[in-house]
């Protein structure tokens, strides 16, 4: 993704931003779920797929810090207490 331009106020044109990089380590296992992550939500890179788990994980956390609790139901089930990595039970 390149990194976009933007005006100044002077309507001038502002240099562009480099984007972040971040390489990161996989086993074959976690390459393999991120891959089904990019056909399941039909994105286009790996890198969407990221930003969203960032997202995602991030509004569960700002959400757990505020006292909310996650609940989930299973097909069948009464609703359960979903816990995130232990964070979102506290």
């Amino acid at each position: 993704m390149a990194a976009t331009q933007t005006k100044t106020s002077e309507g001038k044109k502002a240099p562009r931003a480099k984007p972040s990089r971040l390489n990161v380590v996989l086993s074959q296992a976690d390459k393999d779920r991120i891959d089904r992550l990019v056909k399941m939500m039909e994105a286009d890179t790996v890198t969407d797929v990221t930003k969203d788990a960032f997202r995602l994980l991030e509004y569960f956390l700002r959400k757990a810090e505020s006292g909310s609790s996650f609940l989930i139901q299973e097909p069948g089930q009464e609703p359960a207490k979903l816990e995130i990595f232990g964070v979102t039970t506290k």
